[in-house]
């Protein structure tokens, strides 16, 4: 099924995937204040936990902008994305979860930077945390360590991944033209990163200050079901993302395929001031040399 709101001059389709939304009607109903007249929503079920969708459509009949959505399908958050991402037909998409915020003006600016800089493919703004490590202040999350848009997209691809967290830009608007479908990952751990890696691979990102985004930490967050998606599960989820996007012979495998020991991927992680996230990488891979080295000596 194709979308279509009473203004079929939309722009931008912004999809509220709802997961047990009961306790977050009020959160939603004020995004929805500041989510332009212009855009395209879509409120969609496709859990039916609760009766969240039917209160929404109760107090929002009249909003012409949403498409009230509600359609048995597996469980899962990335199912249910990809089951809207299919038929999105504007310009620019977005996925807006249901316990966040964000500030007034977020998506115009993110439009904006979008129209000045054709060859971006995903915009993102700031992300304040709220409850991360238990802190009820907001939290500005670290901007990427390295300057967007300067060289080949998948270099930068290849270093946002090792050295940031590409959970953020998950939360930017997105030229539709560049979609995939969110990838399998085992348990569909982490995937987001994965699939903003795989859009990142072919254009650049760029960071939009002006557009605030607030990401709230709490017990039902989704991600807290997660297991880190690390090691060799993560690299080849990467690598299978770079064989669908650039081809078997691209010199982004090569790069992926280094090992932690190679002198490249030491002057990436220590030379540009990530030794702790190396450590983090090596430190695993060391412990499993000590028992054959314990044989060997003994």
């Amino acid at each position: 099924m194709h979308f279509r709101s009473a203004n079929r001059e939309a722009r931008t389709t912004v999809l509220i995937p709802l997961y047990g939304a009961d306790p977050f009607i009020d959160q939603i109903t004020d995004n929805l204040r500041k989510i332009p007249q212009s855009a395209l929503v879509i409120i969609s079920d496709q859990c039916q936990l609760d009766g969240a969708l039917e209160t929404l459509k109760a107090i929002h009949q009249n909003d012409r902008r949403i498409v009230f959505r509600s359609v048995d399908g597996p469980a899962g958050w990335r199912s249910h994305i990809n089951s809207v991402i299919k038929n999105v037909q504007t310009e620019f998409f977005n996925i807006l979860a249901q316990d966040d915020e964000i500030d007034p003006g977020y998506y115009e600016a993110l439009e904006k930077a979008l129209d000045a800089n054709p060859k971006v493919g995903v915009a993102f703004g700031k992300v304040d945390a709220i409850g991360l490590n238990g802190n009820p202040e907001r939290q500005r999350v670290a901007s990427p360590r390295i300057p967007l848009g300067v060289r080949a997209p998948w270099r930068e691809a290849l270093d946002l991944d090792r050295d940031w967290n590409l959970g953020i830009p998950y939360r930017g608007l997105i030229r539709t033209k560049l979609l995939s479908l969110v990838p399998v990952t085992p348990g569909d751990n982490y995937a987001d990163q994965i699939w903003i890696f795989s859009l990142a691979l072919i254009s650049h990102l760029i960071e939009v200050p002006q557009a605030i985004y607030v990401k709230r930490y709490h017990s039902r967050n989704t991600h807290t079901q997660w297991r880190q998606l690390t090691g060799a599960e993560r690299k080849v989820a990467l690598m299978r993302e770079v064989q669908l996007r650039l081809g078997n012979n691209h010199p982004a495998l090569r790069e992926l395929s280094l090992p932690w020991w190679h002198p490249r991927v030491w002057y990436k992680y220590v030379c540009k001031k990530s030794l702790k996230k190396y450590l983090r990488k090596v430190i695993p891979n060391f412990l499993l040399l000590l028992p054959p080295l314990f044989f060997w000596l003994s």
